[in-house]
Formats: structure tokens, C-alpha cells, sequence
């Protein structure tokens, strides 16, 4: 129940956003938690903000409640800074006022967009949320798995909703290995519809939920610490309540039903008018009797003076005055009146919790979590423990006393902490721990493939960075030798004296080219001589050579006359040798012989590339002599 202090707040921060002037109200009362004095600057500190910061964003009946924690290091969080804004219930999500007032609350109360993540929730109970064991099965066959059990269960339209799931662990049933999943679906629109305010106000969304599941975070993250190996959660909220049942810190099960505080009030309601119709009549049978005056009658109680009455049971909310209906009754009367309701709901958490002994669980629930509507009425937190003969404690995730509060204060009264634990579990969030409707298995499977090409690209990468660095250290090593010779021959070069330069080394490449002429001469002149000389050596006995023809090619003249045409051709001119001889010997060897001496002119310094021209077997002297003429190239002339 809220204070008149901040119903007064709530009030202004209505007209203001009724205005065209402004959205929010930037006072302080108007921006700190409800019911407590505390300035937003004192509740957090910006210089903390960082990229592993996220903010939790629940959309309360009337109040906007954001929480924003830190994950310090590996399963430590700290909370950084809370607060709840009104705002007017009656104004639509989709105006643009509402997407002013997100934007400028966030803005306020975080800083500036892209150092922390978002996460905000759907109604639960817009969401099919379903515990299955599937068959162990490969992992890329468990999406397939999950879907068509699901689908046996529930009706799934693709095409209006997002189906996605979460494994929870391995299990053995009947000494079968097996999988426990939790999977779920969500409408589309609502989706869409929650990410387009994000959207509009500038600050997109990183994940969406549903309420089991931020509370699914403060036990995973132990900010709710039980020995209890199975919890169950009720949630009394406005028009229905929410049953949760968690085993291990896993969510295993969640049922919506149709009953909530305001099937508390209607009870109200009926009571109420019921002893005042009783009343009247007794008053009017009085009227024709002399006697004291009678009472005056109260007209009926409507929906919100029954409010008022039910919430007057709450110790931190005001008592009714005189001027309020019902301020005659007692609180025995006000309890008495909704217990009917109190005993349907708990009729609804006692066959929850039979369902899941009976069909999931082997083990029974052990311990009650409640939240929302009057969580903090300790008569009625009695009631229920009475009723299911269980502990039942309050969900209070800003209890004092633990790190995660850091140097954050928090209120005094557990009625004005309770109602932000739907926020802190939102700010527990990450996606690797937290179901979300907008980043579903196909999106982690998409980012998977992804993750696995960038992997493969970076090891080709090193790959390549690491032969490219081989090949530097090759070449450097090979500059470096190649300096180390070229200081040794410089040292060579400095030895000459006179010392080398382009003049005198023109002047020896034309001594050079000189002696290289003289040469050329000799060579041409007795290059007959050479040859007789040749053929004379490797010429055997048993072959008389008849004539030899050496061709010197063109004469000196004809060069000079057709220099131009030659530049570009090989130096000197080809000159060959024809060779005319006979083969003496038996018929049988005389290719033999020819063949041989062919290679002896061809292993020889002078000749090249024999080849046969002709050849001919001739009698003579009653024998066969093979008659024959080769051609060669003289290599010392080509050489010049």
C-alpha cells in the first residue's frame, strides 16, 4: 500500500504527464523508491556504469520500478541503484508521451545509452511454459526433439508465436538417460509491441522474459538462499496469481490462475453491502417504533473504497478514517471476509503442487516464496503456511545485510523492498543463463555457426601471420648474410689500388673486349689446323675419311654489309664440318663403328650434334665397306 505521500506524487506526475510542458516530474520525491526519502544521486553511482551493467525494467500497475545490477566477477553481483516511477495506468504504452517518459526515466536514472543491457518482461501468463524429458540424443538433434514433444502437449501457431526452450540438466528415469528441458512459447505481437516502445524511446532491448524466470535468476544467482532442494513461488498479482515451482534453482513448473486481489475485493464488495442492505432493512422496521435514533446507514462501497479497505490490512499502509467506508470494521471482519478467496487460490497452489509430485518430480515441495498484492500481511503469510503446512517466507532480493547491496540503502519495510524483486531478477539477466523471447536456440545456433567461422578465420589468420613472419625472419636472415658479403667484398674492393671506379673499369672491359678479338682472330685462323688435328685423334684405323669441308660461314665483309640485321642474333656465324669416309670391317659391325664414332665426334671439344647425311654399302675387294657422310657444328668457333 502506498503512502499519501507518494499518492501525491503519483498525482502530480499524472497532470504533468496530462501537460504538453514536461513527462516527469525531476523532483526528488517523485523519482525515489516509494516511501522512502532517499535523492536518486544517492542511490547509485554513475561513475560505476560500465558495459557489464544491466538494467531491469518492470511495468508495474502504476509504477514503472527499474533496478540496475553489476556482475562484479564470476557469480557476484552488485546492486547499483534502484527506484520506482509512477505513472498514469490510464495512458497507453504506444503514445508518444509514454515513449518520452520510458526514455527520460531511463536516461535519468542509467546514464547515457550503450553502457548497460536492458531487460523487461511479458505478461506470463501470454506464454505456454512447459517442463519435458526428452530421449538422450546427439546435441544437434535435441531442437528437433524438444519441438515435437512440445508440440505433442501444446497447440504451437508458428506463425503467431516464438518457440524456444532452455536444457536444463541430464537425468536418469527408469535407468533411462534422459533430458530435462523447459520449453516455451510467447506471441509474437506482444514481442513486438514491448520492443517497439524500447524502440521509440531509443534504447533497444537486449533481452525479453517472463516473471518465473527473473525469479529463476535470484535463485540461480543464490540472491534467494535456500536449503531447500524444491521452493514454490505464488505471486499474488491484480487480476491473477502465478504459481511457480523450482527445483534445483530450475523453473519446472508455472500455472496462471484467475484469482488476485481483485477477486479479493469483489468479496469485500459483497460483504460490505451485504451487512449494509441488512442494516437498512432493520432500520426501516425500526422507523414505526418510538426509540433511540438508529445509526445512519453507509450508501455501497465501490471498487475502490474496497480497496482501500483491503489494502488498509497491510502495516505500512494508512488506516481508514472516519470519512472511509468500512472504517467500522475490525480486522477480523476484513480478514474473515476474504478468506473464501484465500482458500480457492491455495485449493489452486495445492493441486500444483500434487501435479508435480505426481508427474514430475519424485520429491514434494518443501518450502513457499510469495510475492505481489499484501505479500507483507504477516497474517495472511500465516494463513497460507497454515493452510499448506509449509514455511512460507517473502521474496525480499534487498534484504540488508547481504553483498549484493554494496553501499546502496535500502527501505526499512520489507512491503517497500518486496516489490522490486520482479525488477532485480530482470537485472540478473544475461543471455547465457537467462531464457529470452527475442534471442531464441535458432539465434544462439545462428550465432554458434558464426562463432565457429570467425574461430576458423582467426586460426587461418594466425596460420598466415605466422608463416608471413617465417618468411620475414627468412628474409631478414638473408639480407643480413648478404650485408655481411657485401662488407666483405667492399673490403676487397678498397684492397685494389688505384681504387675502382667507372672509368677504369670501362677501361678494362675494353681491354677485355680487345684480348677477346686477338683470340677470336687466332682461333678463326687455325681453326683448319684444329680440326685436322681433332679428327686425327678420335678417327680409328679401320675408317679412312675421304674429304673434309669446313664452312666458315659469311666472310667479314658480308657482316659489315648486314650489320644491322644481326644485332640481334648470336654472336658469330655457325661453322660446320661435312665429312666424307668409308668403314672397313665385317658387315655385321659397320653400323657399330658408324655409331661410335659418331659419339666420339660428339664428346669431343670441337664438334657438336653429329647427324648421318647419308650412307651407303659399297663392295670392295669382295668385302662390303659402308660408305657414309656426316655433318657437324665446330663449337670452338661458335664460342669466337
Amino acid at each position: 500500500m502506498r503512502t499519501s505521500k507518494e499518492i501525491s506524487s503519483t498525482e502530480k506526475l499524472i497532470d504533468l504527464i496530462r501537460s504538453d510542458d514536461s513527462v516527469v516530474d525531476e523532483s526528488p520525491n517523485s523519482l525515489s523508491p516509494a516511501g522512502y526519502p532517499e535523492t536518486r544521486k544517492r542511490l547509485f553511482s554513475r561513475k560505476l556504469l560500465k558495459k557489464n551493467i544491466t538494467v531491469g525494467v518492470d511495468f508495474d500497475h502504476e509504477d514503472l520500478k527499474l533496478a540496475m545490477a553489476k556482475e562484479t566477477s564470476d557469480q557476484q553481483w552488485k546492486l547499483q541503484g534502484y527506484i520506482s516511477i509512477p505513472f498514469d495506468p490510464a495512458r497507453p504504452k504506444d503514445s508518444p508521451k509514454f515513449s518520452d517518459f520510458l526514455k527520460s526515466s531511463l536516461v535519468d536514472f542509467c546514464g547515457s545509452p550503450g553502457k548497460f543491457e536492458l531487460w523487461s518482461l511479458i505478461p506470463a501468463e501470454l506464454t505456454n511454459i512447459l517442463y519435458i524429458k526428452i530421449p538422450k540424443v546427439p546435441k544437434k538433434e535435441i531442437a528437433n526433439a524438444v519441438y515435437w514433444s512440445f508440440k505433442k502437449e501444446v497447440l504451437l501457431n508458428e506463425e503467431k508465436s516464438i518457440f524456444d526452450f532452455e536444457v536444463l540438466e541430464d537425468i536418469q528415469e527408469g535407468g533411462v538417460k534422459k533430458t530435462a528441458i523447459i520449453a516455451y512459447t510467447a506471441p509474437n505481437q506482444e514481442i513486438k509491441q514491448l520492443k517497439d516502445l524500447f524502440s521509440k524511446s531509443g534504447l533497444p532491448l537486449t533481452g525479453i522474459t517472463v516473471a518465473p524466470f527473473a525469479i529463476q535468476n535470484l535463485l540461480r544467482t543464490h540472491l534467494i538462499k535456500t536449503d531447500e532442494e524444491t521452493v514454490g513461488s505464488l505471486h499474488i498479482g491484480e487480476n491473477r496469481s502465478r504459481i511457480d515451482i523450482f527445483s534445483s534453482g530450475n523453473l519446472v513448473l508455472t500455472r496462471n490462475v484467475k484469482s488476485g486481489t481483485k477477486g479479493l475485493i469483489e468479496d469485500i464488495i459483497e460483504n460490505v453491502n451485504k451487512s449494509q442492505k441488512e442494516i437498512s432493512f432493520a432500520s426501516a422496521e425500526r422507523d414505526n417504533i418510538p426509540g433511540p435514533v438508529p445509526p445512519r446507514v453507509e450508501t455501497p462501497i465501490d471498487t475502490k473504497q474496497a480497496r482501500k479497505i483491503l489494502f488498509s490490512l497491510s502495516p505500512d499502509s494508512p488506516p481508514l478514517t472516519k470519512s472511509d467506508p468500512g472504517f467500522y470494521l475490525k480486522e477480523e471482519e476484513i480478514f474473515r471476509m476474504i478468506i473464501p478467496g484465500l482458500e480457492r487460490l491455495l485449493k489452486q497452489v495445492e493441486m500444483s503442487f500434487e501435479h508435480y509430485s505426481l508427474n514430475i518430480g519424485n520429491d514434494n515441495v518443501n518450502k513457499i516464496y510469495i510475492s505481489g498484492n499484501l505479500s507483507s500481511y504477516s497474517r495472511l503469510v500465516d494463513f497460507i503456511s497454515d493452510q499448506a503446512v509449509l514455511p512460507v517466507d517473502i521474496i525480499d532480493s534487498m534484504a540488508p545485510g547481504t553483498s549484493f547491496l554494496k553501499d546502496i540503502s535500502t527501505p526499512t519495510s520489507v512491503s517497500e523492498r518486496a516489490p522490486f524483486s520482479t525488477a532485480v531478477g530482470l537485472a540478473l539477466s544475461h543471455k547465457s543463463r537467462t531464457p529470452n523471447l527475442i534471442f531464441t536456440y535458432k539465434d544462439k545456433e545462428k550465432q554458434s555457426a558464426i562463432a565457429r567461422i570467425n574461430r576458423a578465420i582467426f586460426i587461418v589468420f594466425i596460420l598466415l601471420m605466422s608463416i608471413s613472419m617465417g618468411i620475414f625472419l627468412w628474409q631478414g636472415h638473408i639480407i643480413k648474410d648478404k650485408k655481411s658479403k657485401k662488407i666483405v667484398l667492399q673490403q676487397e674492393l678498397e684492397k685494389y689500388n688505384p681504387p675502382m671506379n667507372q672509368a677504369l673499369l670501362l677501361q678494362l672491359a675494353a681491354k677485355a673486349m680487345h684480348k677477346r678479338h686477338i683470340l677470336n682472330e687466332y682461333s678463326n685462323r687455325y681453326l683448319g689446323m684444329a680440326v685436322i688435328e681433332e679428327l686425327s685423334r678420335i678417327t680409328p684405323p679401320n675408317i679412312r675419311l675421304l674429304n673434309a669441308t669446313i664452312n666458315l660461314g659469311k666472310t667479314s665483309e658480308s657482316k659489315e654489309k648486314n650489320a644491322t640485321k644481326t644485332l640481334n642474333k648470336k654472336k658469330g656465324d655457325t661453322k660446320t664440318l661435312s665429312l666424307e669416309g668409308l668403314i672397313f670391317g665385317e658387315l655385321q659391325i659397320l653400323d657399330s663403328d658408324l655409331a661410335i664414332y659418331l659419339i666420339r665426334l660428339e664428346r669431343s671439344p670441337v664438334f657438336s650434334q653429329p647427324s648421318i647425311h647419308k650412307k651407303t654399302l659399297e663392295p670392295h675387294e669382295d668385302k662390303n665397306i659402308l660408305h657414309f657422310t656426316v655433318h657437324l657444328t665446330i663449337i670452338c668457333a661458335q664460342n669466337g
